[in-house]
């Protein structure tokens, strides 16, 4: 080694002398991979499940990335996406392995878990591999117990494919691939720019996190390069190859990346500057910064209290403990250093100026986090607290005489197991959002499914009734204030709609996914029409649609509920009625009871159009309070037991489109109610 001011280059074979070989990596990943797999065996080899919530919202992508259509990370509440779908595909490739090809698990979510439990161990595995090239080989004890302390208490991360979660291993790996590049270990560049990228894509605040630390490794790197001297030239030429490896990967990841930009302006990237530019959220202060990053170091995983407590002191008891452990890592290498190897001690020193780089990062973020200071905000922090168990563990122990090694280590595995022995309770956490899968396959998968959205809090149940369908190959959409949660592709469609070429069935939820936990999936949680269905009645008040939809009768898209009112405004270009008719040999009535939406002068009609189960009635201006009254011939009334009546209002505009209010409510007619006349000989 050469010094070069603070620094030393590491030469090519500086994992020579003793340094742990690669079988060590595997070792210790197949350590974690079944630590994970025995955490959540129950869930992992039990009954097939089907995704809720989040877990079912990502399932959609992960079909799309299936097919190679997956441009995009996961929702993100703000109503924009997280910037990269290599998670979603990395998922997608273990569910054709484990459940397609080899079949070792019972669904498609159970692949999931495991191929997650994978690319966790993985990146652990790799880093402590690292950590101990870059030190010596009791390291590794150290990696392990400070693991079996932080792990249990991360709830199940190594185990949880839910995103916040997911960024743990990358992160952690993300710390020495950068330390162990700026001590001049060129072979590192590659894992440090796939760390850095996978990150970037699972969060959209991960290059805030990320690329400060990888530009601080390759500055230190090329320093260590212009100083090196008459070595130069042979470090050069061995930078060919990690050079053109980190800008392939690059390249890849960037890929999703750019596709997104050519559909500009409707692009996930102009949505997340719509978002920056116009949020006002109130952003946590100093003190409440300082707080939520050093909640993480004492496993408190409900921080948003914090978000109340405005006055909060910068300096307290949780921050002052934060501060000295970080600083630890920064300290102990240097007190230390004469009772331990100059190799170790400037290692440890690096690493601990990353970890505390990490910190500051860290703080930065949480000064920019918008909403309450949840844990899933900043889960990635859990890595920084294992670093900085790991480095002043690891100071300790490095000063210890060689011969005591073997005790030393002894003593690190004893605590890891006693650690393991009296973990917490964890379970996977996908577990928690999934049901038991004993759902046939729909009636018509060909059908095209308008999923609505009633009741704002059943849309966990209602994007698993959306997986469901895809899964058996079913068209579905969703209104388009909810289309970033179900997929920006499934926003409905006016015209596909209107000119739908096979039938169309309306899907609304009931029940709020909580009253499904533990439960099994099955159609009667949701209201559907079908041949299970009563006919409905023939007059049709405000009253007794909103009586019909609440007994499940009658589903409606476009039309709100009357609330004691006698009518309602529709809403959108289309709406539509569903409901299960009188088989007819004679003509059948329908009538609408409506007045149409004219912005106070600013319209002079609303244009409607009828279809009777996808088949045309003709059009109508209306200007004023009639009734639209249409004919409905038997052979198009009796083409389906369940009638689709369906409305394109083309004139439908919202008051902010006509620049009267802020309501962006598209309005098409004020509607009262509908009535169908069957002819004397076919009245039911």
């Amino acid at each position: 080694m050469h010094k070069l001011g603070p620094f030393k280059v590491l030469p090519a074979s500086y994992d020579a002398g003793g340094r742990p070989g690669r079988m060590t990596m595997v070792w210790v990943t197949a350590l974690l991979v079944l630590y994970g797999i025995i955490q959540g065996w129950a869930y992992i080899f039990g009954p097939a499940v089907i995704e809720t919530g989040d877990y079912a919202a990502n399932a959609l992508q992960i079909i799309d990335a299936g097919h190679f259509k997956d441009i995009y990370g996961n929702y993100s509440r703000w109503g924009f996406n997280h910037p990269g779908p290599f998670f979603f595909y990395a998922y997608s490739a273990g569910e054709a392995l484990f459940f397609k090809g080899l079949k070792l698990v019972s669904s498609p979510d159970q692949a999931h878990v495991l191929t997650g439990i994978l690319i966790q161990s993985l990146c652990f595995g790799w880093a402590a591999w690292e950590f101990a090239r870059l030190t010596q080989r009791r390291a590794l004890a150290v990696f392990i117990a400070a693991a079996a302390i932080v792990l249990p208490h991360t709830s199940a991360a190594l185990s949880s494919i839910w995103p916040p979660h997911v960024l743990l291993g990358p992160y952690f790996a993300l710390v020495v691939s950068c330390a162990s590049l700026s001590l001049g270990n060129i072979r590192s560049l590659s894992v440090a720019v796939l760390m850095t990228c996978i990150l970037c894509h699972g969060h959209v605040a991960q290059p805030l996190m990320t690329m400060p630390m990888l530009g601080v490794a390759l500055i230190s790197f090329l320093v260590h390069l212009y100083r090196s001297g008459p070595e130069r030239t042979a470090t050069i030429r061995s930078l060919a190859g990690p050079i053109l490896l980190s800008a392939l990967i690059v390249a890849v990841f960037l890929l999703p990346i750019a596709i997104d930009l050519t559909r500009c302006p409707n692009c996930n990237a102009q949505r997340i500057l719509d978002y920056l530019h116009n949020t006002t959220e109130t952003r946590p202060r100093w003190g409440q910064a300082a707080n939520y990053v050093a909640s993480y170091f004492f496993f408190d995983h409900h921080p948003d209290w914090i978000s109340n407590q405005p006055r909060i002191h910068r300096l307290t008891w949780r921050s002052a403990v934060m501060l000295l452990l970080v600083g630890a890592t920064l300290i102990l290498p240097y007190v230390l250093r004469r009772w331990m190897p100059a190799r170790d001690s400037q290692a440890l020193r690096v690493l601990g100026a990353f970890v505390a780089l990490a910190a500051v990062l860290a703080l930065l973020w949480a000064r920019r986090i918008t909403g309450p200071l949840y844990e899933f905000n900043s889960f990635f922090i859990y890595a920084l607290v294992l670093w900085t168990m790991m480095l002043i563990a690891a100071a300790a122990a490095f000063c210890v005489k060689l011969r005591y090694a073997p005790a030393v280590t002894l003593l690190l595995l004893i605590v890891a197991a006693a650690s393991l022995v009296r973990a917490p309770d964890q379970i996977v956490a996908s577990g928690s959002s999934a049901l038991q899968d004993t759902m046939a396959a729909p009636e018509n998968p060909h059908e095209l499914a308008i999923l609505v959205q009633d009741n704002r809090d059943a849309w966990p149940t209602t994007v698993t009734l959306a997986l469901w369908l895809a899964r058996h190959g079913a068209e579905f959409m969703v209104p388009n204030d909810w289309a970033f949660l179900f997929g920006w592709d499934h926003a409905l469609d006016t015209a596909r709609i209107v000119h739908a070429d096979r039938p169309i069935r309306i899907w609304r939820t009931t029940s709020p996914y909580k009253n499904f936990a533990g439960a099994t999936f099955e159609p009667g949680r949701f209201c559907w029409i079908g041949n299970h269905t009563p006919e409905l009645g023939s007059d049709m008040s405000a009253a007794k649609v909103d009586d019909a939809r609440a007994s499940c009768t009658l589903n409606t898209l476009g039309i709100p509920q009357f609330n004691g009112e006698d009518w309602t405004w529709t809403q959108g270009n289309v709406v539509i009625l569903q409901f299960r008719g009188h088989h007819a040999d004679h003509p059948v009535q329908v009538d609408l009871d409506a007045f149409p939406y004219l912005g106070d002068g600013k319209l002079e009609k609303q244009r409607v159009t009828i279809y009777i189960n996808q088949t045309s009635m003709g059009t109508i201006d209306v200007t004023g309070q009639r009734t639209l009254s249409f004919n409905v011939d038997p052979a198009v009334w009796n083409s389906s037991g369940v009638v689709t009546l369906t409305a394109y209002l083309p004139d439908a505009k919202s008051p902010a489109e006509l620049g009267l209010s802020n309501d962006a409510r598209k309005l098409g007619l004020g509607f009262r109610g509908f009535s169908v006349k069957y002819g004397e000989q076919d009245v039911p």
